[in-house]
């Protein structure tokens, strides 16, 4: 990215982390971008029924479609999502509306059942 290092005391990512092939390049992009304390607001689409599944192999917009669910997509996350991302050096909370609301919350409200954003910090000081 762009900008320089400790520019941001929060990032949001919203969406995004699926369609990004060098997602670690990414992660450690976010983290250098963040100031010390800084926080990573970050969702993605999430199937909770199973781990996080890639593969470079499926390339076609047609295959894609068919293994994630949306042709511009490169992974579909599980759910492996918060160990994932604490593999990058974050320390996550993760946030689900059906952990956190009431169905009928979530229904009043037009939320998406299990609909989740997950607060990253850096573990490390830098």
């Amino acid at each position: 990215m762009q900008f320089s290092d400790n520019s941001f005391d929060y990032i949001i990512c919203n969406h995004v982390m699926e369609h990004i092939e060098k997602e670690k390049k990414a992660f450690s992009e976010i983290e250098r971008c963040l100031r010390p304390g800084g926080t990573l607001i970050l969702t993605v689409p999430i199937c909770w029924e199973q781990e996080t599944f890639e593969n470079a192999s499926i390339e076609t917009q047609k295959d894609r479609m068919r293994y994630y669910g949306q042709k511009d997509h490169v992974r579909l996350y599980g759910n492996d999502i918060v160990k994932r991302i604490e593999g990058f050096g974050f320390e996550v909370d993760l946030y689900r509306s059906d952990q956190i609301l009431r169905n009928q919350e979530i229904k009043k409200f037009g939320y998406i059942q299990k609909d989740s954003v997950l607060l990253c910090k850096v573990k490390k000081p830098k």
